[in-house]
């Protein structure tokens, strides 16, 4: 957090801006540390809490809209091209298959994850590449991008701010708040990833004989000599 609020003592809502540009397309920065410090900064008086939640929803689904692009113009042809290739003692490390599968599996559920993924470190920064690589359609990606953008940067200026407001109160005041923060994200996190499981339980039985990979494996190297 001190490097957090000595970039934003030095460049204010550009390091806000930039940091979590860079890591909305893969970058290892400190993005959602910046926003909640830029958050506690505008709860004291030291930048416009509006102006911190709008930098942040733009950078936040520019940076995740390049990471599509990245995907989408070369990001699936590696996919598959590595998915083939790397085997040990003949078996795929990881099968075509399940590639294809989760391909499926998150263009049928894509909307759903899109939004979710940006609550999850790792998720967060992959999700546009993945995207792209997985051929969603960009409007379906922009739409339910933004929208997890808007919760996100809603959720954490909203505790970043109520947080630094409470540093003038008692130390049982804010123990109860931060009780409840921790409460509420817990419970939301729960709920989640029992959605998830409960969604990957249901879905169906992946082929997994050598004949079906190689099969995958000779329609993927023909898309490429024809594309």
């Amino acid at each position: 957090m001190g490097t957090a609020a000595q970039l934003l003592q030095t460049y204010g809502l550009i390091a806000v801006g930039l940091l979590i540009f860079l890591e909305d397309f893969g970058v290892p920065v400190p993005g959602e540390t910046i926003l909640i410090a830029a958050s506690i900064t505008a709860s004291q008086g030291g930048l416009s809490i509006l102006l911190v939640a709008l930098v942040a929803v733009v950078a936040a689904v520019a940076g995740d809209n390049v990471g599509w692009v990245i995907g989408h113009f070369g990001g699936r042809r590696a996919l598959y091209a590595l998915s083939c290739r790397v085997r040990v003692r003949g078996h795929y490390i990881l099968a075509p298959s399940r590639l294809r599968w989760a391909e499926g599996f998150f263009q049928r559920h894509g909307a759903w994850i899109i939004t979710v993924a940006r609550f999850f470190d790792v998720l967060r920064q992959a999700n546009g590449l993945v995207a792209g690589a997985l051929a969603v359609r960009w409007l379906v990606f922009f739409a339910f991008n933004v929208a997890g953008a808007l919760l996100w940067v809603g959720a954490w200026t909203s505790i970043g701010y109520f947080l630094g407001s409470a540093v003038g109160a008692n130390y049982i005041e804010r123990l109860i708040l931060y009780v409840f923060a921790a409460l509420v994200a817990i419970a939301i996190g729960s709920y989640l990833v029992r959605r998830l499981i409960r969604r990957l339980r249901h879905a169906t039985t992946i082929a997994a004989t050598p004949e079906e990979q190689d099969r995958i494996c000779r329609e993927e190297r023909g898309e490429e000599e024809t594309g």
